[in-house]
């Protein structure tokens, strides 16, 4: 499989998300079916509407990381990619990793070492005036349930992705921005 372009040699790319255990061995999200989205698709990487691009701007809040660009123009509404990760029960979960999302009460998918673009996606604080994107999760054709990562509103070719990671991310590392939430 290729890799897509400035994809870091230190992160295992997976073009599905790997589960520490067999999914047999955990139940099923808690959510109900009508909770969650039905969409139908079928998502394999590398994303041909995203490029990962080192930050190279010292007043860039991710400097000297990587970003997660637009390689076309990105329709509102839009599922981009999946999330992917290492998907465990949260009891596994990682208390130290800044990639993990939670995909309900009972599990989390984790990209620290392995996963795709998505991991990629920055936080607007600091980059822009609001999010352009959000996790949301859906269950595809096969009833596989999936975190996606969906457009909010037209996204111009060549912008940055940019989602929340939300107050409680920002808390757990001692960064206060109680000012824009208020």
């Amino acid at each position: 499989m290729a890799l897509p372009k400035n994809w870091p040699k230190e992160i295992r790319y997976l073009n599905s998300n790997e589960w520490k255990q067999p999914p047999a061995l955990y139940t099923s999200p808690s959510a109900t079916d009508k909770d969650i989205l039905s969409y139908d698709a079928n998502i394999t990487g590398p994303c041909k509407l995203v490029r990962i691009t080192r930050i190279t701007d010292e007043s860039h809040p991710a400097f000297p990381a990587y970003g997660l660009y637009s390689t076309a123009v990105i329709p509102a509404k839009t599922l981009i990619l999946n999330y992917i990760g290492v998907v465990e029960s949260e009891q596994e979960a990682s208390q130290t990793s800044d990639y993990i999302l939670h995909f309900d009460k009972e599990f989390s998918v984790d990209a620290e070492f392995a996963g795709n673009e998505g991991r990629f996606v920055n936080d607007f604080r600091g980059i822009g005036e609001k999010p352009n994107v959000k996790f949301e999760l859906y269950k595809n054709k096969k009833g596989q349930v999936n975190m996606g990562i969906w457009s909010i509103a037209k996204i111009p070719k060549g912008t940055e992705l940019l989602v929340t990671y939300g107050k409680g991310f920002w808390q757990q590392r001692g960064i206060s921005f109680d000012h824009l939430y208020q």
